[in-house]
Parts: C-alpha cells; structure tokens; sequence
C-alpha cells in the first residue's frame, strides 16, 4: 500500500467512523443520496467467507464481520433477489429506496459453511455465481492454485522471465502477497494454454504437491453439487460464472460461446432447473464487450453481472450489471470497530463524494 493510498484509507475510516457512530451515514443515504441520484438498485459482490489466516488474493470475508454486515443490510436496507431486481428494472413502477442484492462469485464451499447459515438467520435472499468445472473435476481455481502455492513454498523467489512476467520474492508473507497478486493480474491476459503452462510451471518451481489435478485442494474449498442442491431448496439462486473463469474478451469468440453455453447446460442438467444469471468472470469493463453480451443473451441468460461499481437504474443495460465489490480492505484489513463504518459508509455511496474522488486521484 502506497503512502497515498494509507492516507486515503485513514481519512475514509475517520469519516466513516464520525458519519457511522453519529448516524449522519443513516441520514446521508435517506436524504443526501435522494438529492444526488443515488436512488437505484445496489449489487453488493462477495467472494469468501471465512477466517483463513491468508488472504494474498483480497477475496476473504470474516465470519463476523459478514454476519454483521447482514445484520445492518436487514435493518436498514430493502434487500431482494436478482430475479426480482431484473424484474423491478423492466418495470414501470419506481424503484423503492435502499434496495439492495447480494451476490457470491466463484463457488467457494464456505459460502455454504459459513454465509448460507447467516443468511438463513436473517432470511436473506442470495445469488451464487458458480464457476463449474472446478465442481466436476474437485480442483481448486487457476488462481487459487497460484496464491496457495506461493503461501505454502519455502523457497524465497520464482523467477518467470520465461513468460515474460520477471522475478517474484517469496520469502515473507507481504512478498507473498505482493506476488500472487502482481502475477495473478498478469496471468489474466494470458490465452487458456498459456495460462495452464504458466501455473503448472509455478506449482512445478515451488515444490507444490498439489500439482496434479487429481489432488483436492487443502480444505477442499469449491462447493459440491450436493451443498448447491441444498441451498437451492431453501432458496438461493444459482448462477453462472462460466466453465473455468477464463476472461471472455481475452478468447476465440467461439471458445467464449462454449464457456458461457456449456456452463448454463451443466448446471440446468445438475439442479434440474432454468439458470437465467450470468456474471462474467473478473468483470471488469474490459473483460467483456458487446459480442459477448450478445453471446449471453443468445444462450438465454436474463443478465449479466460485472463488476464494475456503480448503481443500476432503469434503462441501464441488464447485461452489464453494476456491482459494490465488498473486498478485504473493509471485510478484513480493518478491524470490525472500523470495518462496519466503512461497509455501511461504502454502501450508502458516502465514498461517491465528489471530494473524495478528487482526493483518491
């Protein structure tokens, strides 16, 4: 973390913190978010949730801090299903204020473990956007492998300037980090065989006994078939996050279509059911365009979901899909003290300011 950025992130938990334990961040989103357009329909994005010591990807979620988060979003907010969102976006009627979704990317067996029994408590409706070929086969995501390789070595550098990416310290747990996500980010742009041969020879460098794809990741950590049933029956929705979270934009349109048709079939074929949401994997706004939105309407699919942050409002296009990523800044590398202000000020828009954009340049 830069300084700049150390500076940002203090001034926005003291903000949060005066706004929060004040309730002017109740009284923002009431009254100063109606002023300033902020009425719409918010996707909240999580990934983990979890106590795993290591987070080098930025994808965990505390135990406590999520069932806090979904205490506060039942008290102060109108939280829906994506089905239902979709259904409010098409219609004529307003959109009622604070209305809010949750959503899950990847398939981690601790959204069942952990968040399902949270969100059952508070009678929370949920999307899960599962990636499936990692179901069928039991093995861990590409980027998974990578970061759990890199947190279990004992050697001190990769050197990848074979693939072009250079040499990575390894030896203490912030090189770690730096690392798996410095790499991770590069190895996005790599086409499907490239990026196998690159993880392979990662796994092969750091002595990972994982490396045969056969071997069940450490905790086996991607959701079952059997567990996915289970939450269906109670009522969250099952999405697609593709077949092996490949970045569309980045492929043959012909191997986007088998990723995006492919996991819709394996996933009506193994709950017995219409799946309607996509969510394009990683999401950024350069990791899908308008032939893939094409692609996802042809195969039937109702929306898409990105992540890109922002509020959806009526007329905004379904198949791009606007999502408030909840990452470890707010779900773990603050204490929950200060994490709650920050999740609530973050949710509310506060941080839209027009203020603290100029300040986060």
């Amino acid at each position: 973390m830069t300084g700049k950025e150390k500076i940002f992130l203090g001034f926005k938990i003291f903000l949060s913190v005066m706004f929060y334990y004040s309730g002017l961040t109740l009284l923002y989103k009431k009254i100063v978010g109606k002023i300033w357009g902020q009425n719409g329909i918010k996707i909240l994005a999580y990934h983990k949730v979890n106590n795993e010591p290591h987070d080098y990807l930025g994808l965990n979620t505390t135990i406590s801090n999520f069932k806090a988060q979904m205490k506060y979003l039942k008290r102060n907010y109108n939280i829906i299903s994506l089905k239902d969102a979709i259904n409010m976006l098409h219609s004529t009627e307003r959109i009622p204020m604070d209305t809010i979704v949750i959503t899950f990317d990847d398939g981690y067996k601790d959204n069942y473990l952990h968040a399902f029994p949270i969100l059952k408590k508070y009678k929370i409706p949920a999307t899960i956007f599962v990636t499936t070929n990692p179901i069928e086969s039991r093995t861990p995501l590409w980027f998974e492998r990578i970061s759990n390789t890199i947190e279990k070595t004992s050697k001190e550098e990769i050197d990848l300037k074979c693939f072009e990416l250079g040499r990575y310290a390894v030896k203490t747990e912030s090189q770690k980090r730096e690392a798996t996500l410095e790499i991770v980010k590069q190895v996005k742009e790599f086409k499907p065989e490239e990026r196998s041969c690159l993880v392979n020879f990662i796994c092969d460098e750091l002595e990972d006994k994982n490396k045969d794809n056969s071997i069940k990741l450490k905790n086996n950590n991607i959701l079952s078939w059997e567990e996915i049933r289970e939450m269906k029956e109670w009522g969250i929705t099952i999405g697609s996050h593709a077949l092996s979270h490949i970045i569309l934009s980045k492929v043959p349109i012909d191997y986007a279509r088998h990723e995006i048709f492919q996991s819709k079939k394996v996933l009506e074929e193994k709950l017995g059911e219409e799946i309607s949401l996509f969510a394009y994997p990683n999401g950024s706004a350069d990791d899908f365009n308008e032939k893939i939105i094409d692609l996802v309407r042809e195969a039937g699919y109702i929306c898409a979901c990105a992540l890109i942050k922002g509020i959806n409002r009526k007329n905004d296009c379904v198949f791009a899909l606007k999502r408030i990523e909840i990452d470890d800044e707010i779900t773990r590398r603050i204490p929950l003290y200060f994490s709650m202000p920050v999740f609530a000020a973050e949710v509310a828009g506060l941080f839209d300011l027009l203020f603290l954009r100029f300040l986060r340049r």
